[in-house]
């Protein structure tokens, strides 16, 4: 991970450069209680996020909104190897229901803008 006070220039750009990890996860052709591998997935996103492991997940959409089947998980990990064993560790991976891609992300732009009000107690990510 870089803090601000590491940050330098890298590849004569002067960004951050976070390394992060990409996880493409897709549906194989194996059946399977889909389902209950789920609720095991959530369960092990939720401590991936717990353990500051996870930087954000979702499923892919289709222009009509709905689910593409595509699953896209980021990750922060040392490296290439963590991120292929915190893969590996998904139940779906786990199960065969699923397979996955990985591809190394550097994070060069781009930002996360957080407005806290205390006394109101809400909050506004954009």
């Amino acid at each position: 991970m870089v803090t601000s006070k590491q940050s330098h220039i890298i590849d004569r750009h002067a960004a951050l450069g976070l390394l992060h990890y990409a996880i493409m996860s897709e549906f194989t052709g194996k059946t399977g209680n889909r389902a209950a591998v789920l609720e095991e997935h959530l369960a092990y996103q939720v401590q991936l996020e717990e353990d500051g492991k996870l930087f954000a997940a979702g499923p892919l959409l289709r222009e009509d909104g709905e689910m593409a089947g595509i699953g896209l998980i980021i990750v922060k990990a040392g490296t290439l190897d963590e991120a292929k064993e915190i893969a590996n560790q998904d139940p779906f991976h786990r199960s065969g229901l699923r397979a996955y891609k990985i591809w190394p992300w550097k994070i060069n732009e781009g930002g996360v803008d957080l407005k806290i009000r205390f006394a109101a107690g809400s909050f506004d990510i954009s």
